[in-house]
């Protein structure tokens, strides 16, 4: 006769109850397989436990598709961004082009040069710029500067170039002035001043005159120092008891007309 093994549960009932008389081998195989299956049923705890995971996969798996979704978007929205910017860099070469051709074109008419076919000289100059005095009298008051060559083109290096100054009913303080000092970054350039004219003119009435002479006077600077000017920062001058400074674009001035030096023709 065959001998059925039961589990631990199926022990106890068998204890308690006893078998009944004339239990098949069969029937009570199928019993044991029942009450097995009972015995390993999930709680109703793990049955909530699981479903509770399944919904939180199904929750991430939304995440995860929905991250994937926003990175595809992310993606276009960069790949868009770097087509827009290497067309903006296109453009921004095209104009740093442009603004060289305009600057050069601008550049080359700034510097005029004038040939005295009878002295056989050829003189260049920039326009009268205003000068920003900042200590003294201030107004009315210029400057260019200005180099002459033998010929049409200079057959050896331009050495000098002339400051050229102007005023207007200055009332003759320059009179005595003989040198222009210069502070370049803190360094000392000075230059000697030659060619003093005045032009005589008056104000007031009958009774008192006042002197309001028109002066002009011309400051000699060597190239190497003009170079050093066209380089600095912060050039200041003084001329007698008038202070004033070089802006930025009349210190630019000084490197085109070194560069219409080295390249006459252009």
């Amino acid at each position: 006769m065959t001998r059925t093994i039961l589990p631990s549960c199926l022990r106890k009932t068998e204890a308690r109850r006893g078998t009944p008389a004339g239990f098949k081998s069969d029937s009570l195989a199928f019993l044991t397989i029942a009450l097995i299956l009972a015995c390993s049923a999930p709680s109703q705890a793990e049955v909530a436990e699981l479903q509770r995971l399944r919904q939180e996969n199904e929750a991430l798996r939304a995440r995860v598709q929905e991250l994937e979704t926003r990175v595809q978007h992310l993606k276009g929205v960069v790949e868009e961004l770097q087509t827009q910017n290497r067309r903006a860099e296109g453009r921004a070469r095209d104009l740093e082009i442009r603004n060289r051709q305009v600057t050069t074109e601008a550049e080359a008419h700034f510097v005029t040069c004038a040939e005295d076919a009878d002295a056989d000289v050829t003189t260049c100059r920039t326009p009268l710029m205003p000068l920003a005095v900042t200590h003294g009298r201030k107004r009315h008051h210029w400057f260019r500067l200005a180099f002459s060559h033998p010929g049409a083109v200079p057959a050896s290096a331009v050495k000098k170039v002339s400051i050229d100054f102007e005023t207007r009913a200055s009332g003759g303080i320059y009179r005595s002035v003989s040198q222009l000092q210069l502070n370049v970054d803190g360094e000392t350039i000075v230059c000697p001043i030659s060619g003093y004219r005045a032009r005589r003119r008056s104000a007031g009435g009958s009774r008192r005159k006042h002197r309001r002479d028109d002066e002009s006077f011309t400051a000699t600077v060597v190239v190497k120092d003009l170079a050093a000017i066209a380089q600095g920062r912060r050039v200041e001058g003084r001329l007698g008891a008038v202070r004033f400074k070089f802006e930025a674009d009349q210190i630019h001035s000084c490197k085109v007309v070194l560069n219409k030096i080295k390249r006459p023709r252009q």
